[in-house]
């Protein structure tokens, strides 16, 4: 079963020590306060526990699909 979880980065609504592994793709540099960040994500993460971050410069930012579309930024108005 998957569900989808609406919460703050830097206040998981999660208790401590409740997941085996996380993964943050293409997050980081987006957060403001990485110390905090990284400390949240420790807290929910059981003993013994993997997290992977994956990131990329703002050079390869620029070399995505979606700048080539949308050269003002990620933000887009749907409606």
């Amino acid at each position: 079963k998957l569900s989808f979880i609406y919460g703050d980065i830097m206040n998981l609504p999660f208790d401590s020590a409740i997941f085996n592994n996380a993964f943050a793709i293409q997050v980081i540099h987006h957060v403001s306060n990485k110390e905090k960040f990284l400390k949240e994500t420790y807290r929910v993460l059981k003993k013994g526990s993997y997290f992977g971050i994956q990131s990329c410069s703002h050079e390869q930012l620029q070399a995505f699909w979606f700048c080539h579309y949308f050269p003002k930024g990620y933000i887009v108005l749907l409606f």
